[in-house]
Parts: structure tokens; sequence; C-alpha cells
């Protein structure tokens, strides 16, 4: 007895213990949000160079246990991608010290955007805390200034013509390297660690008449959808009729850097800009014409004149039906004979419901005179 009632406290032992750790918790880290009732996370970085590796980002992240934390295996992992691209991943074991967790790691500044670094405290059974954040988000914008400019290729842009080439070029390009979504998921303000004009025509873009405010003022303003209600999106049909005709030449082009390290191209024409950057091209066309067009196309949709429904009535119903109609207006007894034998056939071979409420009313005025056995 004394053994049973061991095994029973053990069991509810574990069942309370159980579902305290097998608690799964997926939190991404923010500059705005670095702790919780579990842990508290200390993330910096600095510029550091070598003769081997050059230039790179050094990033160090301190993880404070709290009270509430658990006491399972605590380990960090880096995953570096180029954009969408996977480039490659590795363990970042961590030093100790009074209980807090040191993880260091380095890596270049064009990789912070989209790459990840991961703690995670695992129970060895379903159920893990885990924390994660993009190195870009912890980056310094005072760092960024200290980076020296990235090597830029001028003639690697394939959208660096005018606007006539474009169509050909937009069309050429499979779906996968046009840019979609939201311009502000890509660029806004703060994204934004240097700006160089190429190219300004201010006499097409009419600085001074009418009065409008200076370049910069001009490229915040596009970032930010000017104030419009709905953010600026990239077009991704087909280029509007006259696209490349009758827009005047470019307004202005800037060579953009991102706090990132990543460069872009930015063409300004008076109703749409282009943006070239990581290998993606992406329209985006002003004044709401991406609307219009959108409207245009759904109109085109809508002339075409649906299709013809099937007749239900089949070429032996209205044989069958003709037949009896003949067979009332004579009453000749073997014209009858053969009407009612005819619509027993059809009613045989033929959708019921379609056929059955035609073939009625003629049964009822020929069956008094059916001789047929």
């Amino acid at each position: 007895m004394k053994l049973v009632r061991a095994i029973l406290v053990s069991l509810c032992a574990v069942a309370a213990a159980g579902p305290a750790r097998a608690e799964t918790l997926y939190e991404r880290l923010t500059p705005g949000k670095t702790a919780d009732n579990l842990y508290s996370f200390t993330i910096k970085a600095e510029r550091q160079k070598d003769e081997k590796a050059g230039e790179y980002l050094a990033f160090h992240v301190a993880v404070k246990p709290k009270p509430g934390a658990g006491s399972g295996h605590r380990s960090g992992t880096l995953e570096v991608f180029a954009g969408k691209e996977f480039v490659s991943s590795c363990e970042v074991r961590p030093a100790e010290k009074g209980g807090e967790l040191s993880f260091s790691f380095r890596i270049a500044a064009k990789y912070a955007a989209k790459s990840r670094f991961t703690f995670e405290e695992n129970f060895g059974r379903p159920g893990a805390f885990t924390y994660w954040f993009h190195p870009a988000d912890f980056i310094d914008p005072k760092v960024l200034r200290e980076l020296p400019p990235a090597l830029i290729r001028i003639e690697g842009y394939s959208t660096l013509g005018d606007a006539k080439a474009l169509r050909e070029y937009w069309g050429s390009i499979p779906d996968d390297r046009k840019m979609t979504g939201k311009l502000s998921d890509l660029l806004t303000p703060d994204r934004v660690a240097s700006v160089v004009a190429l190219e300004v025509n201010a006499n097409v873009a009419g600085f001074d008449n009418p009065p409008r405010t200076s370049l910069d003022d001009e490229f915040k303003l596009f970032l930010t959808s000017g104030g419009l209600p709905a953010p600026r999106r990239f077009h991704t049909g087909r280029l509007p009729t006259g696209f490349e005709k009758d827009r005047p030449p470019k307004e202005y082009v800037l060579l953009i850097q991102t706090t990132t390290g990543e460069c872009g191209l930015i063409t300004f024409y008076q109703r749409f800009v282009v943006v070239e950057m990581n290998k993606l091209v992406g329209v985006v066309l002003m004044n709401d014409e991406d609307k219009t067009e959108e409207k245009k196309d759904k109109k085109k949709k809508g002339k075409e004149p649906p299709a013809a429904a099937a007749d239900p009535i089949t070429a032996g119903m209205r044989a069958a039906l003709g037949k009896a109609n003949a067979a009332h207006t004579g009453m000749d007894r073997k014209a009858i004979d053969d009407a009612v034998a005819q619509l027993h056939r059809e009613i045989g071979r033929s959708e019921p419901k379609v056929f059955v409420p035609l073939a009625v009313p003629h049964l009822m005025r020929l069956a008094p005179h059916d001789t047929a056995r």
C-alpha cells in the first residue's frame, strides 16, 4: 500500500510540474521590448575591423534570468540571410558569470537586416522559451555613420535608362523580381543612412513654379506617402497605356544607402517612381493612377459576355412534344397511340425534373383516347 501511495505521489508531482515547463514561448525582441517576466536582454553593437575580415559589426547580448525563468538548457544561434536567401548558421556559445549569460557574434552590416539571433531555453521535452531579434534593429545610427560607404557599381542598375526602355524591361523580368506590398515595408526615412543626388532636372521638377520644398523634403514626403490616407504601394500589374510616351523626362535620380548597408537607385518622374534595390525592381504610380488602371482592368473583364446556359430541353423532348401536339388536333387513333408511346419512351430517358412537367398535360389529354395495350 505504501508503494502504491508513493507511485501516486510521484505521478501527481510529474503532472503538476510537467505543464509548467511544457509551456512554449516565442517572442521577438525590439529596442522597445527587451524584457518580460522571465528574462531581460541588453543588446549592443560596435564597429570593429581586422586585417582578414575588414569592417564588421560586433554584437554583445547579455541575458539576465529572472525568478520565473526555468533551469533548462540555454543556447544561442545566429542565422545569416542576404535578403530572403539563407547564407549560413552557427551556434553561439555563452559565457556565464554571476548567473548572467553573455553571447557575442560578428556580422557584416549588409547582412544585419534579415539575419536573426535566437536565444532559447529548452527543457528536453515539448516546450521551450525562445527569444529572437534582427541585428539591424539594435544598430545605433552613430555606429553606422562611422562605417565607410559601400562600394557602388553605378553601371549595375538596369533602370538608369529613360522611361521608354522601362516597359520592355518590366515585361522581361519575372514576377519574383518585382517589388510588391507597401513602400514603407522596404523604406522609411529612419532606414535611410545617406542620399546622393545623381541627377536633378530643376526645370522638369518645377521647384520654382509652383514653389516646392527642398529635395530632402520631397524625398521624405514620398517615403511617408505625403500625408495620403493610404500608404503607397508597389504596382504589380501591367504598365498604364502611354506609360513610356506621355511622361516628361526624369525629375531627379537618387542613390541611397540604408542603415544596414544596402544600396538602391530611386528615379522620380512626374507621375511614377522607379525603385531598384537588392536585385528587385518596383514601380510606384502616383496620383492614384494605380487604382485607375485597376478599375480599367476590372471594367474590361466586366464587358465579356456571360457564357450561355445549356438548353435543358433536348431534341428528343421536342420531337415527343411536337408529336403530341399534332395528335391533339386530329385525334387520329393511331397518331394518339404513337404520341403516347413516344412520350413514355422519352420520360424514361430524359431528365425527369425537366420533361415530366412538360409531358403530363399532354398525357392527361391523350390518356382517355389511348388504345395501346
